[in-house]
């Protein structure tokens, strides 16, 4: 999977300075439930508490000014859940929009839900793919800043950090404004064997393998069925309109009909 969250329409160049970015009501070591507060949107979080270990707001080349951000979900010393955030202020819209996002259309990752994918245009999507948390294993060539600075300050504090996270990714976009939301779960907190291999393409969680690992596919099906349910409810937040409340059943994986 590639982690690469935002592409800048000239993200070779050197980003600006000016102006500053205004400052975030939510900051770095804050602890959130239940949601945050995102560039004028409000994002509901999945069940627990969160904390946010990374937070790198800046500009881009045409003074857009983006968010990131990075919260965990953390008990007993390990890592349970990680979301991630990437989205322009509303004050600084995207004078170009934003590059359609390859992702969308992959075909080697677990599961894709692609609406529309234009280049600088509209784009809504989301998909299902493993997350290798060690750079080393990755199957992506470009480094990730955003998960760079949230696993430095996980290791900081000494929380466990599984080597394969298991994720649904939603994407919105129009000519103006940008919301990444990535939401990562640990497998393992509910006992289920990690991968012996962790490399993207031998790892037990690679869409390929997953038919010889029964728990592990089971465990998809769940998420799958989180993220259909979330791209809803994501919907309605990227739109502005007033959605029903996120209930506590709506914020866990839902259980497996395959095991009660």
């Amino acid at each position: 999977m590639t982690p690469s969250a935002y592409v800048s329409p000239s993200s070779g160049a050197t980003p600006a300075t000016e102006p500053e970015p205004p400052i975030s009501t939510v900051k770095y070591g804050d602890v959130l439930e239940r949601e945050i507060s995102f560039n004028g949107r409000v994002i509901p979080l999945p069940a627990g508490t969160w904390r946010v270990v990374a937070s790198l707001p800046g500009t881009d080349t045409n003074h857009v000014t983006i968010d990131v951000k990075a919260l965990a979900n953390e008990s007993e010393g390990k890592l349970r859940g990680l979301v991630l955030l990437v989205g322009n202020d509303e004050t600084t819209p995207s004078p170009t929009g934003f590059r359609a996002d390859a992702n969308c259309e992959r075909s080697d990752v677990i599961f894709t839900k692609l609406v529309r994918n234009e280049d600088f245009g509209d784009q809504r999507c989301y998909y299902v793919d493993l997350l290798i948390t060690d750079v080393q294993e990755s199957s992506s060539p470009q480094p990730n800043t955003l998960l760079r600075a949230a696993f430095g300050d996980l290791d900081e504090r000494r929380v466990t950090v599984p080597s394969t996270m298991l994720g649904a990714m939603f994407r919105y976009a129009s000519h103006e404004r940008l919301l990444i939301a990535k939401f990562f779960f640990n497998p393992e907190v509910e006992g289920i064997t990690p991968s012996t291999k962790v490399a993207w393409l031998d790892n037990d969680w690679n869409k390929y393998n997953l038919a010889r690992n029964l728990d592990k596919s089971r465990y998809v099906q769940r998420l799958e069925a989180w993220a259909a349910k979330w791209d809803t409810i994501l919907q309605l937040v990227w739109t502005g309109q007033t959605s029903t409340a996120v209930t506590e059943t709506d914020r866990a994986l839902p259980k497996s009909p395959l095991r009660p």
